[in-house]
């Protein structure tokens, strides 16, 4: 893997950033873009692999997609991943906004 092209100051400002829920934002905001980096890695990889194998037939893809393996596998994926986007909005509820009092506090 290569090293980021994010410049480096920009990623000493953020972690200046005084509003927990922008700084919450941010974090899904960047846990996504690494899970789309990763997804388009894959992808990739099986297409290169599928290319030099003389691919798969729209019935083989069919078929998978009606199995109950990969229904389940994507019901669980599915409860995974939104569980895992939501995580930095979840974490630090309780923390106020500035100027707001924080929730359970006088």
């Amino acid at each position: 893997m290569t090293e980021t092209t994010v410049p480096s100051e920009f990623l000493r400002e953020l972690d200046g950033i005084a509003d927990p829920l922008v700084s919450r934002l941010l974090t899904m905001l960047v846990g996504l873009g690494g899970e789309v980096f990763v997804l388009r890695a894959e992808l990739q990889r099986v297409k290169q692999a599928l290319a030099e194998r003389g691919g798969l037939s729209a019935e083989e893809l069919e078929r998978v997609r009606r199995s109950d393996s990969y229904k389940a596998w994507l019901a669980a994926e599915e409860r995974g991943f939104a569980a895992q986007l939501l995580d930095p909005l979840r974490r630090e509820r309780d923390v106020a906004r500035p100027g707001q009092p924080t929730a359970g506090r006088p």
